[in-house]
């Protein structure tokens, strides 16, 4: 008892706080990768990984070019969601250069 033994499952349970931090983190990193001009798919593919990586499997993800919304729950627990509204300041036309003719 006490001792941690590496063949056993570490918990990976996070506290309140530690899941607003999280989710703020990777709020605030897709609102980056969608400023950015990064595909909607892409951004929702990446942050289902890290919030997968950091144990929190109950995450409900909702990417769009004007909104980045994340929600997290535990059973008998309130929700915690983290929202960020994306702005993107002028067109990327520079992108379009590339698209065939």
């Amino acid at each position: 008892m006490g001792s941690e033994n590496a063949d056993e499952p570490s918990d990976t349970s996070n506290t309140a706080d530690e899941v607003v931090e999280l989710l703020e983190f990777v709020a605030d990193a897709g609102k980056q990768m969608l400023e950015s001009s990064t595909s909607v798919s892409e951004v929702e593919e990446r942050l289902r990984q890290f919030v997968s990586a950091v144990g929190l499997d109950n995450c409900e993800l909702d990417a769009t070019m004007s909104s980045l919304i994340i929600s997290y729950w535990q059973r008998g627990e309130a929700p915690i969601t983290a929202m960020r509204e994306i702005r993107v300041g002028s067109p990327r036309l520079e992108r379009l250069v590339t698209c065939p003719r």
